[in-house]
């Protein structure tokens, strides 16, 4: 949308009073009952003086060459305000070096609305009219996560963030020389995937929340509103993004995202990928090129064996465990942390041993197993 602040084509509004005006006064100008003194040259540039409220009403300006006439302007009450002032036709001012006497900016953004997917990107096209001239700043205003934008002179490619943003996003083309004025576009940003699944086994901690178990094989696809907009399907090598959580040298496990291939099923709309191992019970699940969801991975419980050297300690097998974020449960309640010894993705060596046939629990950030009876 065009955007402009004061007059275009004109001289400095009242904001660039301290920045393109001397503070020694040529000219002192007492104008009654006006809010604005406005000085006009002889191609009808304006330059606007604020006037002090109450008395004297004076305005100390200096003008720049060519600006020969002193107008009051009334804003309020009726009748013509009173203004004197000194004899200024004729006269030369004072100019400033390095000051500009007028500054003018009108601008448009194109397209000035616009729906992306998430990854996806828009060029977008500036058209600007500004003397003297002076570049553009490109920026993104709005919700989290906003995306990015990679300017060049008049143009700018915006490119969409992973996940859709908690709110609107504006990107704004405006002035280096003064960023009140700009243009913008607005732009919404919609999901590039979707998917919709229940863990088989176990509770996930948020029903919201889409979950899954490791193995489960899981559909991953495009929604309809958003291939119309894109035209793009999966590409026949699509992998799959996964936080993965894995045994660090020292201290709790460390995440890395790890790529796993797909299958794309006809038409390119759909994919399924295998959930590995040791995803992460809480992840931001990613199809390059096409954005992220939020994943919860609901811990399973396989099998329980005692540990044949250190009684009575016993192994929990599964998948789905979270080093430092595991919690076990029994039916007396939840095991200390001091009694886990140590904890991977898929096992768990606790230093207490249930009764035979009472249940255990597993617990992590994004879940609760089935219960488990001990052997």
């Amino acid at each position: 949308m065009p955007t402009t602040m004061g007059n275009a084509l004109s001289g400095p509004d009242v904001a660039y009073v301290f920045n393109l005006l001397a503070t020694t006064p040529n000219v002192e100008v007492t104008a009654p009952g006006a809010e604005f003194v406005r000085v006009t040259g002889g191609a009808m540039q304006t330059a606007s003086f604020q006037v002090p409220s109450g008395p004297p009403n004076r305005v100390p300006i200096t003008l720049f060459p060519g600006f020969n006439d002193v107008i009051a302007d009334q804003s309020f009450g009726v009748g013509a305000p009173l203004m004197t002032s000194a004899s200024i036709r004729k006269r030369t001012f004072l100019f400033l070096p390095g000051t500009i006497p007028m500054y003018e900016f009108a601008c448009t953004v194109s397209p000035a609305s616009a729906t992306v997917a998430t990854e996806r990107t828009l060029s977008l096209t500036a058209s600007v009219v500004a003397r003297p001239s002076t570049p553009l700043r490109w920026d993104v205003h709005g919700g989290s996560p906003a995306g990015s934008v990679h300017a060049l002179v008049n143009t700018a490619v915006y490119e969409a963030p992973c996940e859709v943003p908690s709110g609107p996003i504006e990107v704004r083309a405006s002035s280096t020389l003064d960023p009140a004025r700009f243009a913008s576009s607005s732009v919404t940003i919609i999901p590039g995937i979707a998917l919709s699944s229940v863990a088989s086994t176990g509770t996930p901690a948020d029903p919201a929340v889409p979950s899954v178990n490791a193995g489960d094989a899981l559909t991953v696809s495009i929604p309809p509103a958003t291939y119309a907009v894109t035209a793009q399907g999966f590409g026949a090598a699509q992998v799959v993004e996964f936080d993965i959580v894995s045994p660090a040298p020292s201290g709790p496990c460390q995440r890395s995202r790890s790529p796993f291939a797909a299958v794309v099923a006809p038409g390119q709309t759909s994919l399924q990928v295998t959930v590995p191992p040791c995803a992460a019970p809480i992840q931001s699940l990613r199809v390059p090129g096409h954005g992220c969801l939020k994943l919860q991975v609901v811990p399973i419980i396989t099998s329980i064996d005692p540990d044949p050297n250190t009684f009575p300690h016993i192994f929990i097998n599964g998948s789905g465990f979270d080093c430092t974020l595991t919690t076990v449960v029994y039916i007396s309640g939840t095991v200390p942390t001091t009694d886990i010894i140590s904890v991977t993705c898929q096992r768990i060596e606790v230093a207490t041993r249930p009764a035979s046939g009472s249940q255990v629990q597993v617990r992590t950030a994004g879940g609760s197993s089935a219960t488990f009876l001990m052997p």
